[in-house]
């Protein structure tokens, strides 16, 4: 008697690299779609100002239609704002994957109470204690803190939140002509010759 066969072991499949070529078409190819979803809003409320009982869905599917019979110079235009769009808001904003944000770690930071429990979950689970009663019993050290103990956390709290948006407030002083645009960051525009 035969024993049953067994399944092929997984094979990890090997991650293809993206040759430039293709990264460059794959660029191409998020910029023409944002560059024709810009003309869809424009156009489609240019008519719906000449025809105010249309709705902004109907106008943005006349305004599809006609994107398909545009001239090569207005998609053009459009490709180009697209790319700066896609410029000012950064390559994040269209790619594929997108970076995880850390604005909720931060503001996590921010808190006194999630800076108390941060700091002495580890010693609860050390002890053995798993789960919701973690919570519990962080919450009910926390409750018996004194205003003194507590107002340690509240300084770091406000420590952090000061050094966050600091950091913050300079990011939003940085003025549109500080910012340089790379010849290597504006592909190839579409059928150029």
């Amino acid at each position: 008697m035969q024993s049953p066969k067994l399944p092929k072991p997984f094979e990890e499949k090997k991650r293809k690299k993206i040759t430039v070529k293709e990264k460059n078409e794959r660029r191409e190819g998020e910029l023409t779609d944002l560059a024709k979803g810009i003309y869809m809003k424009w156009k489609g409320r240019e008519l719906i100002r000449e025809n105010p009982t249309l709705t902004m869905k109907i106008a943005e599917e006349r305004a599809l239609e006609l994107w398909e019979s545009e001239q090569e110079d207005v998609i053009q235009t459009y490709f180009k704002t697209a790319i700066i769009e896609n410029v000012l808001l950064g390559e994040e904003g269209y790619s594929i994957k997108k970076k995880k944000n850390d604005g909720m770690k931060r503001k996590e930071e921010w808190h006194p109470y999630l800076l108390f429990c941060k700091e002495h979950r580890e010693e609860l689970k050390q002890e053995g204690v798993s789960g919701n009663e973690v919570m519990t019993m962080l919450s009910d050290k926390w409750k018996a803190l004194s205003e003194d103990e507590r107002s340690h956390y509240s300084e770091l709290a406000k420590e952090n939140k000061k050094r966050d948006l600091g950091d913050e407030e300079e990011k939003k002083e940085l003025i549109p002509s500080q910012i340089v645009v790379q010849p290597t960051d504006i592909p190839p525009l579409i059928n150029s010759k």
